[in-house]
């Protein structure tokens, strides 16, 4: 996540004096498409962001998990060049969150958790 921000920083110092027209086609650097699951096929990206992998979004029900479930999880895995982040909350809307059935799936020497917290900002501030 950090080479992430650190990318995006130098992107953003080297571009902040001239800025850019607001059309797609005209930017260059980093720049974020949002899509379904179904809208990312035949897409690919360095960096992807998997959001809201929770029981009972994705798969809605962990007893009986569907065909369409499983592939439009790999796909969102699959898009990816670099690094895939899956992105969980333990609470959305004031009501609690649990991961999705899914990240079980993946062995655990295959990622990394980072918890995004106080702590996490304050060391992020400190480190500029």
């Amino acid at each position: 996540m950090a080479n992430v921000l650190e990318e995006a920083r130098r992107w953003a110092e080297k571009h902040q004096a001239a800025p850019e027209a607001d059309s797609l086609s005209a930017a260059e650097g980093p720049w974020i498409k949002l899509t379904s699951f179904e809208g990312a096929k035949g897409l690919s990206a360095q960096h992807v962001f998997i959001v809201g992998l929770h029981a009972g979004d994705l798969p809605h029900d962990a007893n009986k998990i569907s065909d369409l479930e499983v592939c439009k999880f790999l796909v969102g895995l699959t898009r990816t060049k670099k690094k895939c982040s899956l992105l969980v909350t333990r609470q959305f809307a004031g009501k609690p969150k649990t991961p999705s059935p899914f990240l079980q799936w993946i062995r655990r020497e295959r990622y990394e958790v980072t918890e995004i917290n106080a702590q996490y900002w304050a060391r992020a501030a400190g480190a500029k």
